[in-house]
């Protein structure tokens, strides 16, 4: 699940970029988010785990109108992993989807989402399983302004209805 806590980071770092707050919405929004982001917060290695301090570093790049490029490294004290996703746009912006990957993953990671008034939303496509549960996810991201990021994820066990806040991060340029 880090990789797609990770995963779920940069989808949000970036899939915002279409849903900047009135005021900052002036121009291309996807032109606003290219260039480089660092910053740090908390995550849970494994959803239901302790918390762990985490660093991202992410450089973004345009690949058309509708699609950002995203790669770089996210860390904690006891892994780094290189990140990298495709993000794209439909519907006026309003629908997002995302496909991407982390180093030491079999498998790249889907994601579905949808801006909203005041920021992003984000959910798993498929639920994954993860040390015996079944598990989906919803990251949301806040804009206050076109230098931060301030994105959370709640993490939802299927089975029982558990939810724990597994991630809070906040970068800025």
């Amino acid at each position: 699940m880090k990789r797609a806590l990770i995963l779920a980071v940069l989808a949000f770092m970036f899939a915002g970029q279409i849903s900047l707050p009135a005021a900052a919405a002036e121009g291309s929004n996807l032109a606003s988010m290219a260039g480089t982001w660092s910053g740090e917060g908390f995550v849970r290695q494994r959803s239901f785990d302790e918390k762990q301090r985490v660093k991202c570093k992410i450089r973004v790049t345009l690949a058309g109108a509708d699609r950002t490029k995203i790669n770089g490294r996210c860390a904690t004290a006891a892994r780094s992993h290189k990140v990298a996703m495709e993000i794209t746009t439909s519907g006026s912006g309003n629908r997002v989807s995302s496909v991407g990957s982390v180093s030491g993953s079999a498998q790249p990671f889907v994601f579905n989402g949808r801006r909203n008034r005041t920021g992003f939303t984000l959910y798993l496509a498929e639920p994954i399983k993860q040390n015996g549960r079944t598990i989906t996810s919803r990251t949301s991201i806040l804009l206050p302004d076109r230098a931060t990021l301030s994105i959370s994820q709640i993490v939802q066990d299927m089975v029982t209805g558990q939810k724990i806040d597994a991630m809070r991060i906040t970068l800025t340029r």
